[in-house]
């Protein structure tokens, strides 16, 4: 769990709690969908947690964060750890198709639904921004390996503008950003580069042509023998020993 229980907020769990033979139905609040629901507050505020997920905690002491708790019996208000047991959204998924809770017949006909607006997409290669409301073609959105459809849910501008202000107005995500892009680096091997043969002049890298810090040093030789010829060009000697810049000719 994500929410570490203080010792009175336990004691008040366990006293709620009717241990009895079978189902330990929760006393307490039920919630819209069934499950028990157990109260506690931070920073003056209420926070609502199962009951069945803080029974099992108790109980086992798992990390239950990103699971969900099970029930073997089939009873939502029941918080008997010996009923309940982690798992996956698949797994609870595949509990409810093999015990016949699921509505399958529904459930048919929403994956029917799905595939009828995924081929009208792919049809008519268009897309809905949801972030600005605008039907554009699919080369306006990123491509998303996992979406059924192969594209991202924001357009490019879209996303490029979110991303843009996250980035300006949000120094949390900045630094998630720079620490994952120095962790990118870090994980990435150097790849150390082959010594070069020949230089953009296509002359050998010998040793004897080769300076100290790798340049060319026939390739340094002509540079500057081009620039004594340019000063020269520019420059005529007088005969008291003085220098002028000659005229420009036409």
């Amino acid at each position: 769990m994500n929410v570490e229980l203080r010792p009175k907020e336990i004691a008040r769990f366990h006293a709620k709690v009717q241990r009895q033979e079978g189902c330990w139905v929760w006393p307490g609040e039920i919630g819209n969908t069934g499950y028990g629901i157990f109260r506690i507050y931070r920073s003056g505020k209420t926070k609502k947690l199962f009951a069945h997920r803080v029974a099992h905690f108790l109980a086992s002491g798992e990390d239950i964060t990103n699971l969900v708790v099970r029930h073997d019996c089939d009873n939502p208000p029941c918080c008997n750890p010996s009923h309940l047991r982690s798992g996956t959204q698949a797994d609870n998924m595949r509990d409810s198709i093999e015990r016949k809770r699921a509505n399958l017949a529904g459930l048919a006909k929403g994956y029917e639904r799905q595939a009828k607006r995924l081929l009208e997409k792919l049809i008519a290669q268009e897309k809905r921004c949801p972030a600005c409301e605008i039907v554009k073609p699919l080369d306006a959105f990123h491509r998303a390996r996992g979406a059924v459809d192969g594209r991202q849910g924001w357009c490019k501008d879209c996303r490029s503008q979110q991303l843009r202000e996250a980035w300006q107005n949000d120094p949390d995500f900045r630094n998630r950003e720079l620490a994952r892009k120095r962790e990118r680096r870090t994980a990435q091997p150097k790849v150390e580069k082959p010594p070069r043969t020949h230089c953009f002049k296509a002359h050998e890298m010998s040793p004897e042509n080769t300076g100290p810090r790798g340049q060319c040093k026939q390739c340094a030789r002509d540079r500057a023998r081009r620039a004594q010829e340019r000063k020269r060009a520019n420059v005529d000697l007088q005969p008291d020993g003085q220098s002028k810049p000659s005229e420009a000719v036409a």
